[in-house]
């Protein structure tokens, strides 16, 4: 449903800038850059809400021992991991590993 608004907004951007090249009332030229403003907020606002599938812990857990890809804090990478007993591991890091979002 976010990727169809965002095509959309893609296109009324589009022709905003289409109006804005063509357009000699210089009232009609700041309409629609402002318009275009306004879509490229709405379009940020979409794009930061937008998890592509990935769950934020804060959000939910996976089930014990299932293993789930995950999101290592501090921008550390993606790893293979499974939470068990309210910790994360991992079979790269024997130790607690820092998780912030995980994906089935």
């Amino acid at each position: 449903m976010l990727k169809e608004i965002l095509e959309e907004i893609k296109i009324k951007k589009k022709n905003c800038l289409d109006i804005v090249k063509i357009e000699i009332d210089p009232m009609e030229i700041t309409i629609h850059r402002e318009q275009y403003k306004g879509l490229r907020m709405a379009e940020d606002i979409i794009r930061k809400n937008m998890n592509d599938g990935w769950i934020p812990v804060e959000e939910r857990l996976p089930e014990n021992a299932e293993d789930v890809i995950a999101t290592l804090a501090n921008g550390e990478g993606i790893t293979l991991a499974w939470y068990d007993n309210d910790d994360w591991l991992s079979s790269i890091d024997a130790d607690h590993i820092d998780v912030i979002a995980w994906m089935p």
